[in-house]
Parts: C-alpha cells; structure tokens; sequence
C-alpha cells in the first residue's frame, strides 16, 4: 500500500486547511503557475497512474531540466492521469496574489499563498513581512560582551540583493608600479544567481559596478576560480562551469566613491545594475535542445562555454590546473571528479 504525497515549498504560507476545496474523483491536484501547472504545490493520491508519472518526472530529470519542468512534460505525456488545476483565486502564486491581486479583487480568501515569481529569501521575506504574512517567531540574539575592540570596515559596498555564496577578488589587468596599489576586481555571487563585477581602486576609494550577470539559472553559485582569463563556478544546480572573461561585456556603469566609516558614522554605497543583453540565440539553442522552453527573454543571462558535468548532488567546490589542463569538482555526492579543461570529458 502507498502513501498520498502533498508537497508544498517552503515559500508558500497556510491560511486554511488546502484539503477544503480539492473536488473528489482527481489523481493529481496541482497549483497553477503563470504559463503552466506550478510544482510548488501539490497532491498526489497514490494509484497506478501517479506511480506511473512520477516515474517518468524523475527519468526526466538532469542538470538542465528541472522538477516543474520535467512535471509539465510529464502532464503532456500522461493521458490517463486525471488533473485537477487549482483555482487561482484560492491558491494563487505570486504574481497573482502581490502583482494581480486576483483574490483581492474577487473578494475571496485564498488557501494558500505562494511567494514565488521573485528571486532570492530576502526579498521573498520582505514581500511576507510588507503583506504580514510572515509568522516565523525569530529568537532576538542577545550581543555577547567582549574585551576586543571591533574592526572598522575601510569600505562598505552594497547593492547585493541575497545571500552571498563567494567572492574572488583578482587584479585588474592595467599594470601599475610597485609604487601604488594595484587596482582590483571584485567577482561576487548571490543566492539570487547573480554574478556582479566591481573594479576598485584603492587609490582614491573609487568602486565602478562593471556588470550584472545571471549564470546558472537552475542553482546558485557556490564556488569560483579564475584562471588564464577563464571564471570557474562550482554550482548548486549539481554542475561546474567555465565563462570566458571577456564575456562578461564590461562597458561603462555608473561609479561611485566609498567612504571610509569610523566609530561615529557608517556609510554604505550602492550601485545601479547595467544591463547589457547577452546572445539569446546561442541560450535558445542550448535550451531547445534540453528540452526547455526559451519563450521569455533572458535576464542578461550567460551561456558557458564548458560544462562539466557528472556529480548527483550540488557541487560545493571547483580549482583548475592549468598545466594539466584539468578541472576538479567536490559536491555533496562524496566525490572528487576530473576533467579535460577544454572539452569537459570526465576523466575519472
């Protein structure tokens, strides 16, 4: 005998009981999403049918095709599954509840609330807290007294949206004189998938915000290299990557001057992304051939030029060596994995 399953995400909050509006005689009850069925939220009764889709939905799965992906593929490809679309209304995802406010002008009460549509824990908490509905009891954390004096921090640079995975700083390529210092570059990855790129100079305090952009859009980034003009990512999306530098089109953007803080005043400074469109023919492409639709536009979106592929579970770590021409990956999968540089052919 099997278990019915219900699967909610973890940005989705209860207000009723979800059970109250399901209609009977239904295998599957699934929340709608903005183009398609939505697998943030759902219920599976246990028959022959769901057995059978939920088979094909994890024979579907890998690196590129996610779960709501390969569960609309699923739907299309099972015909005796009965399906039943929740109502919108009752159980709206984000942009209809905070952006079309279907509930709220229908003057109903929904079931459910799904904080989707929006990228990053920050902003989907902000959005919770802005509507009140954020019901997490957070304990207040008490400052511990401590003999050692605080550091200042010289600069405070802002204008990163979530959580930050990693960061490199590298020096930028104009040489300069022993006499001054060497003007960097700062590589820092989000939770939210994004890749920003600032130059700074120590000499005058000065931060230019080069670049915005979006790499693996499946997980984010928990590790990165740089190597011969190459960035390497370890991601969580269970893959490594490799991004040539001068893809990144670092053109002008707007600059801005940090000041130092001191133990009266603490100033931070943010930047405004620069946009600049990256080759959604090539991302297209790539995305057909996975199986994904590439009707949206891409959010200044990447395209690697090496994928490395190979580990189960999300890959936490990534170095190269360039004599060897070989790239190594650790993930949660307990494995260390090898591979050519160039081709991204697993070596072992």
């Amino acid at each position: 005998m099997g278990y019915h399953v219900l699967w909610t995400d973890s940005d989705i909050v209860w207000l009723q009981d979800p059970f109250q509006h399901f209609p009977s005689g239904y295998d599957m009850y699934i929340q709608s999403d903005d183009d398609d069925v939505c697998a943030g939220f759902y219920f599976l009764r246990h028959t022959e049918h769901t057995v059978s889709y939920m088979h094909k939905v994890v024979e579907y799965l890998n690196p590129m095709i996610d779960d709501q992906i390969s569960m609309r593929r699923g739907l299309k490809d099972n015909h005796a599954m009965k399906v039943c679309i929740l109502p919108r209304d009752l159980y709206p995802n984000g942009s209809a509840y905070f952006n079309m406010k279907i509930p709220q002008k229908s003057g109903v009460s929904p079931v459910i609330i799904h904080n989707n549509c929006i990228i990053g824990h920050r902003s989907k908490k902000d959005r919770f807290i802005e509507y009140q509905l954020w019901y997490v009891q957070e304990p207040r954390v008490q400052e511990q007294s401590s003999d050692i004096a605080p550091c200042q921090a010289l600069y405070t640079l802002t204008g990163i949206h979530d959580v930050i995975t990693s960061m490199i700083v590298k020096e930028a390529e104009a040489h300069v004189s022993y006499a001054t210092y060497a003007p960097v570059e700062i590589y820092v990855s989000s939770f939210d998938k994004t890749l920003k790129i600032w130059h700074f100079n120590p000499t005058n305090g000065t931060f230019d915000h080069i670049t915005t952009k979006y790499m693996h859009p499946r997980g984010a980034v928990w590790d990165m290299c740089v190597s011969e003009a190459v960035l390497y990512t370890a991601s969580h999306d269970r893959t490594a990557a490799a991004w040539p530098l001068d893809m990144m089109d670092k053109g002008s953007s707007n600059s801005f001057v940090t000041r130092p803080t001191s133990s009266h005043s603490s100033s931070s400074s943010s930047s405004s992304s620069s946009s600049s469109s990256s080759s959604h023919s090539s991302l297209a492409a790539i995305l057909e051939g996975a199986g994904i639709p590439s009707s949206s536009p891409p959010r200044n979106e990447l395209v690697p030029s090496c994928l490395y592929k190979g580990h189960s579970l999300v890959v936490n770590c990534v170095a190269v060596s360039e004599p060897l021409g070989l790239v190594f990956t650790a993930g949660d999968d307990k494995t260390i994995r090898c591979y050519n540089k160039i081709t991204g052919e697993k070596i072992r």
